[in-house]
């Protein structure tokens, strides 16, 4: 993969070995611009140190962090989301999210 950007491929490249992802995943993770998704989220000094040593576990609760790409939701872009939004959004798109699985 060609990847520009020096900090955003070092952050795939640590990823992709800590999750062990399969050349698939890793492209998926890529198209759904999961280094965007998180760095959204973050100040530049925590980008910086997310590419550096990719997702670091602080307290057991990150340890169940697992970023979902759920685009066919059509949800509108949030820094976290709900239960019951994802509940409400895949009720009223159930079709798409069987297809989807």
């Amino acid at each position: 993969m060609r990847i520009e950007n020096p900090a955003e491929r070092k952050f795939y490249e640590i990823e992709a070995v800590k999750q062990n992802w399969s050349e698939s995943q890793l492209k998926r993770q890529y198209n759904s611009s999961l280094y965007e998704r998180l760095a959204l989220s973050r100040n530049k000094e925590d980008v910086f140190k997310l590419a550096n040593e990719g997702q670091t576990i602080a307290n057991p609760k990150d340890i169940l962090k697992n970023p979902l790409t759920m685009e066919f939701l059509g949800l509108e872009e949030k820094p976290s989301y709900s239960e019951t939004d994802f509940e409400q959004a895949i009720i009223s798109k159930l079709q798409q999210f069987i297809i989807e699985l």
